[in-house]
């Protein structure tokens, strides 16, 4: 037989509360005062290009040992 619960059914507890109350946005789109324009450089000259920053060695006493 089943066992009849003595006291009455409680919900488990949620870990946290909110802090924050929902952020209510403005109704219609957003309208940018101007447009954007995203420009990378993608010619064969910079992407095959030698950064020389990547040749120095880490520490000074280090030997630099080119790539195979």
């Amino acid at each position: 037989m089943a066992r009849v619960p003595q006291q009455p059914y409680e919900p488990p507890h949620r870990r946290h509360r909110r802090d924050a109350q929902p952020v209510i946005k403005p109704e219609g789109k957003f309208k940018r005062p101007y447009k954007i324009s995203i420009t990378t450089d993608r010619s064969p000259d910079k992407v095959t290009s030698i950064n020389e920053e990547d040749m120095k060695p880490i520490l000074p006493e280090m030997v630099y040992i080119p790539p195979a």
